[in-house]
């Protein structure tokens, strides 16, 4: 019976020496799996905490994008609109230019109508005089008076 106590007492101790063993072994590889997660999950973490940082700065300079965008565009259309009256008040003066080149034309040709006038009077004047001197009489120089009255009008 010694035999049988000695080989239950040595499979007792197998049995024991087999379950540390395994659970040596079982500890090891779950903390050899718990490092490995956790080297996973902290890369996890850091691929999501970059992601979400180059999201923000992303996010920022799309911002910051837009409000040049925008300040531009309102720029631009100040521009527009001061370009548009520019060209308003430019198309005022060439209407006041052209208006006024009309009125300068229109004196020029009444003032030569004078002059041609003028001229005729002053003609006609003369060959009063001239016949003044072939005739004499007061019909002659009340004539005279009244052509030099018609040509004092147009001074």
């Amino acid at each position: 019976m010694q035999y049988s106590k000695t080989s239950s007492a040595l499979r007792k101790y197998k049995t024991q020496l087999v379950y540390y063993n395994v659970k040596e072994n079982t500890e090891k590889l779950v903390n050899s799996l718990g490092n490995l997660q956790k080297g996973a999950l902290l890369k996890g973490f850091k691929a999501i905490w970059l992601n979400s940082k180059s999201w923000k700065t992303f996010r920022e300079f799309k911002d910051e994008k837009d409000k040049l965008v925008k300040t531009y565009n309102e720029a631009l259309s100040s521009k527009d609109r001061e370009i548009a009256m520019y060209v308003k008040k430019i198309e005022d003066l060439n209407n006041l230019t052209a208006a006024s080149k009309s009125k300068e034309n229109d004196f020029v040709s009444k003032l030569k109508q004078k002059e041609k006038h003028i001229a005729a009077l002053e003609l006609e004047k003369v060959n009063i005089l001239n016949s003044k001197k072939s005739i004499s009489g007061d019909s002659t120089a009340i004539s005279i008076k009244v052509l030099e009255e018609r040509v004092d009008i147009y001074f």
